[in-house]
């Protein structure tokens, strides 16, 4: 059975490095899946199309996508905070929002503290949206 999302639902993420570890010493990251709308903003926004014909010749598509700035705005969209995020000095990392025209943005230096491979995993699961073995039971 398919199961509707909750579009303002945050859900606990666990990312694959930290799954094995005992929950205590596990980070635990509050994402929420993108709307439509917001998807289709982000693929509209970073994705190119361009078409060349050489005369007589059949039309040549190109596509391109700026994947980084649409992976760093899922982000900013997607992910609503942390627990147990700690830095190397073994301090809680806290999690800065701006306020930009009337919403809360997570800040550039806020995102800059998550390492880039954790980014990445993050980002992909905002994007793709969410299964059993992505989010925390």
């Amino acid at each position: 059975m398919v199961l509707a999302l909750d579009p303002i639902e945050t859900l606990d993420y666990i990312c694959l490095a930290d799954r094995d570890l005992p929950k205590e010493e596990q980070t635990v990251f509050s994402i929420k899946p993108l709307s439509a709308k917001e998807k289709m903003t982000l693929d509209s926004r970073y994705m190119g199309a361009s078409a060349s014909n050489k005369q007589g010749q059949d039309v040549e598509t190109h596509f391109s996508m700026d994947l980084h700035r649409r992976s760093y705005d899922a982000l900013t969209m997607g992910l609503k905070g942390w627990k147990n995020f700690k830095g190397a000095d073994g301090e809680s990392v806290p999690f800065v929002v701006a306020d930009k025209k009337g919403a809360r943005i997570i800040s550039d230096a806020t995102i800059s503290r998550i390492p880039e491979t954790v980014r990445a995993e993050l980002s992909e699961a905002i994007l793709d949206g969410f299964s059993a073995e992505t989010v925390r039971d």
